[in-house]
């Protein structure tokens, strides 16, 4: 048997290091915003190892019509071994289009050659079974990309700015699951956003991690959504701690949802 607890508690955090850009990242933060409404800490991994938190009102109430799950396929990319000793990471994709199935696949396969070629995961790379899923959006890309207010159409509804923090990357937790339970096992959840812009976010109770699957050069200039640069007093380059609580939930219509 490997030792799954172990592996599963540095998972998500050193996927989270890996895949986003080797880019020092700012973190803003805000003051609490008033009300009852529900709060989740969500992470925020710089390349160097320390982690932010975020507080960020949950989207986690998305719904899956079971005839659209049906018609979604799964294409095993690793597998070394049954579940019962293996780690098994499902791989969802949002804001690709039916056409665009391939260059997720490709970027998949890229991603996991990336993770896998760092310490200490080149050593336990045949611990994992690696399963990508399917998934469909109508529109290419996510929601607050390339600037806040833009909005498309995608299967998971991520978005840009959670939280009031530009780079940061929510999705509806609940559909990413339903989607993910179409693998044969579910151990760790990774989804890829059809975006070149740098982002992500590391979801610590939920055991899933969002990133952009093209990161590349610096992140845009930080700020929250209320307009507090990256060089002002309420920011910290160095703060494993540092917090931003919503002003607002997401910031976009969910008319379509």
């Amino acid at each position: 048997m490997t030792n799954r607890g172990g592996i599963r508690r540095a998972l998500v955090a050193t996927v989270a290091g890996a895949c986003l850009a080797a880019v020092a990242v700012p973190v803003a933060t805000a003051a609490p915003s008033p009300g009852s409404r529900p709060i989740e800490i969500v992470e925020d991994f710089a390349p160097n190892g320390q982690i932010a938190r975020a507080q960020i009102v949950p989207l986690n109430s998305g719904t899956v019509d079971a005839t659209r799950l049906g018609r979604t396929t799964v294409t095993e990319i690793q597998r070394t071994g049954p579940s019962a000793n293996r780690i098994d990471v499902v791989v969802l994709g949002d804001g690709y289009t039916a056409a665009e199935q391939e260059l997720f696949l490709d970027q998949v396969r890229a991603r996991w050659a990336e993770l896998t070629a760092i310490s200490p995961y080149s050593s336990y790379r045949n611990f994992f079974n690696v399963w990508a899923v399917n998934v469909v959006s109508a529109e290419s890309g996510s929601d607050n990309d390339p600037s806040l207010g833009v909005e498309r159409d995608t299967a998971l509804d991520s978005y840009y700015w959670c939280g009031g923090i530009d780079r940061l990357i929510c999705v509806d937790t609940a559909k990413a699951r339903a989607y993910a339970t179409r693998a044969p096992e579910v151990d760790h959840m990774l989804v890829l956003i059809n975006s070149a812009t740098y982002g992500g976010a590391g979801y610590w109770t939920r055991d899933l991690v969002t990133f952009s699957a093209r990161t590349s050069g610096r992140p845009r200039s930080s700020r929250t959504s209320s307009g507090t640069a990256s060089g002002s007093s309420t920011t910290s380059t160095t703060t494993p701690t540092g917090r931003c609580t919503p002003a607002r939930s997401r910031p976009r219509s969910t008319s379509r949802r």
